[in-house]
């Protein structure tokens, strides 16, 4: 939702020669919704983030207030310790806990084994598991729901629009690169997510539609793109994804950096001339 405003920031900063746009694939319907380009604060406050945010806040605010705190010491390279962070995750687990209902409960008792004890000891993603026990159909939903996908691609073709014009006018290349999520690999990342509570039916496994809508959205406003699906799904492995958690290992960041690499050498002389000011020489 910030990606304008941060190209607006860099471009004037780092004079870059080439910006890369990292779209999570699927996640991009939701975080880029039709209209974030113009006004992100307002797609913040409907999309599922913003609203999990504001949750957050009711629920858990010296948690949410905490995590404020890292993002800003961490900005300035004073480091809250794991201890301090875990003991406030366990504070929020409980909070959460102690206000479910009886069918929440329920579904919260009903999750994997290891998920639990996690959660209770503040040893995993708070956010991922609410958003698991909220929307269990989230993933499903980016390849089943019609409506989501259409304000989505929406929203992406405006954000690329806006973002390749800032590049343009400055003599600054642009691509948009999507990221391979879990829900779509199958095997141990799709179950990593279903331990999280999220239902990842077997149809979800190599399903492309999600990284197609990236494409589209993109090429639709002229900008390039570069996909790394394949690569991920051709590998056999179940360590991309860290244990109960959405994010990269570091073999998975290993892997994306490394497919990233070779299909933005392939497209750096069309990149050269896709933008109408002259590029600088390094």
């Amino acid at each position: 939702m910030e990606m304008k405003e941060i190209v607006e920031r860099s471009i004037a900063l780092l004079k870059p020669d080439l910006i890369i746009i990292s779209v999570l694939q699927g996640g991009g319907l939701t975080t880029l919704q039709s209209g974030a380009a113009p006004n992100p604060t307002r797609e913040r406050e409907k999309n599922v983030k913003g609203i999990l945010m504001q949750w957050l806040s009711y629920v858990m605010p010296n948690y949410v207030q905490l995590l404020q705190v890292v993002r800003e010491r961490t900005a300035s390279a004073k480091f809250i310790p794991a201890s301090v962070i875990r003991r406030e995750q366990v504070r929020a687990a409980e909070g959460v806990i102690g206000r479910y209902t009886d069918q929440e409960r329920a579904r919260f008792n009903s999750l994997y084994p290891g998920t639990v004890d996690r959660f209770i000891k503040g040893e995993l993603n708070v956010g991922i598991v609410l958003m698991a026990l909220g929307t269990p159909n989230f993933w499903v939903d980016t390849v089943k729901s019609t409506e989501m996908i259409d304000s989505g691609m929406t929203g992406m073709r405006e954000a690329f629009s806006a973002m390749g014009k800032i590049a343009e006018a400055n003599g600054v290349s642009v691509v948009v690169a999507s990221m391979p999520y879990g829900a779509y690999l199958g095997g141990g990342a799709a179950e990593n997510l279903r331990r999280l509570g999220f239902n990842i039916p077997d149809f979800l496994d190599h399903e492309r539609s999600t990284d197609d809508h990236i494409r589209r959205a993109a090429l639709d406003v002229g900008v390039q793109f570069i996909s790394v699906l394949e690569g991920f799904q051709t590998v056999n492995s179940g360590d991309l994804f860290i244990p109960f958690d959405g994010h990269y290992s570091p073999a998975g960041t290993k892997l994306y950096a490394k497919l990233l690499s070779k299909e933005l050498t392939r497209k750096l002389a069309l990149l050269a001339h896709s933008s109408r000011a002259p590029q600088r020489q390094n």
